[in-house]
C-alpha cells in the first residue's frame, strides 16, 4: 500500500463505496487473501491493533468487513471491463470485415458460376461450389 501511496482507511472506504482501485493493486490485495484459519483467528482477536503488524492489521479491517475480498472482486470486474469490452468490439470487427470479404468473394464466385451455366454446380450457404446431383 505503501508503493501507491494509499492507506489503510483509503482502501477501506473505497471497498465500503465502490470507489475504484487500481486493477493490479486489486489483484495483490485478492492474491494476500487469509486462509479459513487466518480469518478466523483475525476475527477473535480481541487484543489492540497496534499489536499486530501492519499487514495483519489490514488484513483484520478486510475481515471485520463485511464481504471485503467479494468486494474486490467486483471493484476489479469493473476495472477491467471497459478493457475487455473494447477487445471485444475490436473481435467483433474483425469478424465482421472477415465476412464482407467473405460475401465479396461469394459473390462473385457466384457471378463466374452463372457466367459457365453449369446445372451440376451449385454454391452451398457457405459460399463454397458444389456438385448438384441430379
Amino acid at each position: 500500500m505503501r508503493a501507491l501511496n494509499v492507506t489503510m482507511e483509503e482502501v477501506c472506504d473505497a471497498l465500503y463505496e465502490g470507489n475504484e482501485l487500481p486493477a493490479e493493486f486489486l489483484q495483490t490485495l485478492l492474491k494476500m487473501a487469509p486462509t479459513t484459519d487466518e480469518q478466523l483467528k483475525l476475527r477473535l482477536f480481541t487484543g489492540e491493533l497496534s499489536q499486530l503488524g501492519p499487514a495483519d492489521q489490514f488484513l483484520k479491517a478486510m475481515v471485520d468487513m463485511p464481504f471485503a475480498f467479494k468486494r474486490m472482486e467486483a471493484l476489479l470486474f469493473m476495472s477491467t471491463l471497459k478493457e475487455e469490452l473494447n477487445s471485444t468490439i475490436e473481435s467483433f470487427a474483425v469478424l465482421e470485415a472477415g465476412k464482407s470479404n467473405r460475401r465479396s468473394q461469394s459473390s462473385l464466385q457466384m457471378h463466374n458460376l452463372s457466367m459457365h451455366q453449369d446445372p451440376t454446380l451449385n454454391v452451398n450457404f457457405l459460399g463454397r461450389i458444389v456438385l448438384a446431383i441430379p
